[in-house]
């Protein structure tokens, strides 16, 4: 029995991040596009603009679907970027994490960010894929003296 609630502790300390305690419950919202009023699993507590949010994710009509794909877009290459250019100054980091929803919406072409050490990066779509280039600009001055 001792062992029994031991287990039952030790699976309670390794919930998931993001996990809350309660039970969800059908919620009604409305997507911020269309209108269109829907059912969603939501706490009892949450705001109703979270619940709200939940419902545009959730919605067929054209207009959310892009904007999913977008915020689709825009987290994964985030993670990358964090994981990738881990050596990077935190403040570029952001900076191109800044750059990335625009781009992906389509709303800027791209956006290239130079740093002082000569290296730079460019965000981008290439056939509807978001993307970061890093490139390394190497320059050497020579004079008389």
């Amino acid at each position: 029995m001792t062992q029994d609630l031991s287990k039952k502790n030790a699976m309670e300390e390794e919930k998931p991040e993001g996990i809350r305690p309660g039970k969800m419950v059908e919620r009604q919202g409305t997507c911020k596009y269309c209108r269109q009023v829907r059912f969603v699993k939501a706490y009892p507590e949450d705001p109703q603009s979270e619940v709200d949010q939940l419902a545009t994710d959730q919605c067929e009509c054209d207009t959310a679907k892009s904007e999913v794909k977008i915020k689709r877009a825009v987290f994964s290459l985030s993670r990358k970027l964090e994981s990738s250019y881990k050596g990077m100054p935190a403040d570029t980091r952001e900076l191109l994490k800044g750059c990335l929803r625009p781009v992906a919406a389509q709303t800027v072409k791209k956006v290239t960010v130079s740093c002082m050490d000569g290296v730079s990066y460019t965000v981008f779509r290439k056939e509807g894929i978001l993307k970061i280039l890093r490139s390394y600009t190497e320059q050497q001055e020579i004079s008389e003296n």
